[in-house]
């Protein structure tokens, strides 16, 4: 799957399109749709030449091991277990604010701790990649020249999810209720969803990248 179509379809998009569906929300047309166009006729014949430079790339001798993949799975699971706790137990920032303004500020330091976690990772798992055979020197090269020429449009259209939610924020607090605290609650519940479902599309290029070296040195039965 593409990158661009990897994020149109995925959980989040589909999360945050059922809520822009709702009768209250802000007409703004299919979320999906709007996404699909990030990848401009530039960006295309850019990510074209250089697939053809990197399939020109000399060949080498593998050093890959199996341990050294079984240690980046590991990292792996690990990275994912520790930021899945920290938002499924996200609240709203300490600020003395009111309103959506304290999840905002949250959301977008776990957005910043999501990057700055996933990326050295990711770089690790390419480093592997580039110690294989020639098919996955190649892949090595490729995600690093996607993350370099997509990494912009993505964090762009990431920076709106807030938006999202502070609509969704709206729609939950203008349905009658007789206590606040449960729509507070639903609340938290989608929001924590939203992240963990924006961790999901963060990790899928390093899932794909493991599975790469995992077909490498396949396990034995």
């Amino acid at each position: 799957m593409s990158a661009p179509n990897a994020l149109t379809s995925s959980p989040l998009v589909r999360l945050l399109d059922g809520w822009a569906s709702a009768p209250s929300a802000d007409p703004g047309g299919d979320l999906a749709e709007r996404w699909s166009q990030w990848l401009g006729p530039l960006d295309a014949v850019r990510l074209q030449a250089a697939q053809q430079s990197i399939k020109a790339m000399p060949t080498a001798r593998a050093t890959l091991t199996p341990a050294a993949t079984g240690l980046l799975e590991d990292e792996l699971r690990k990275l994912q277990a520790s930021l899945s706790a920290t938002l499924q137990q996200a609240q709203p920032a300490e600020t003395g604010e009111t309103g959506f303004a304290p999840y905002r500020r949250r959301h977008t330091e776990l957005q910043r701790l999501m990057a700055t976690s996933i990326a050295p990772l990711r770089a690790r798992l390419r480093q592997g990649l580039a110690r294989a055979a020639g098919p996955l020197r190649q892949l090595a090269a490729l995600d690093a020249l996607l993350e370099q020429q997509l990494d912009a449009h993505e964090h762009k259209l990431l920076a709106t999810v807030p938006a999202h939610l502070e609509q969704r924020f709206k729609q939950l607090h203008a349905q009658p209720s007789d206590d606040a605290a449960p729509t507070a609650l639903r609340f938290e519940q989608d929001w924590r969803a939203a992240l963990l479902a924006e961790l999901d599309l963060r990790l899928q290029p390093l899932h794909g990248l493991l599975e790469a070296l995992k077909n490498e040195h396949p396990a034995k039965p």
